[in-house]
């Protein structure tokens, strides 16, 4: 299922951006903490622009498993899917869900 995402979902976002980047994406801890760094801005500047963006989560069983975050409705600045959960099409479906909302 595919949801509008709520500053309530922050927490759980950052959990699943840790999870996909701590895999094959990069090697080391600094490379974790440098990115995740840079994505907390982006997160902080859909915070105070939500107006401007396309940001959906992608939900199983309860728990988010995906998220997509479109900037200023054309730039995608994060696609992530939680490692157990790629090669099902949720990527594609978030995508296009950002988009065609």
């Amino acid at each position: 299922m595919i949801e509008q995402v709520t500053e309530a979902d922050l927490p759980n976002l950052r959990h699943l951006i840790a999870t996909a980047l701590s895999g094959p994406v990069v090697s080391t801890a600094e490379e974790v903490t440098f990115l995740m760094s840079e994505i907390n801005k982006i997160l902080e500047w859909w915070a105070e622009n939500k107006e401007k963006c396309i940001h959906r989560k992608y939900i199983d069983n309860g728990a988010i498993v995906g998220m997509i975050l479109v900037k200023d409705f054309w730039n995608l600045s994060c696609l992530f899917v939680a490692p157990e959960h790629q090669r099902r099409g949720i990527g594609r479906k978030i995508c296009r869900e950002g988009v065609f909302p």
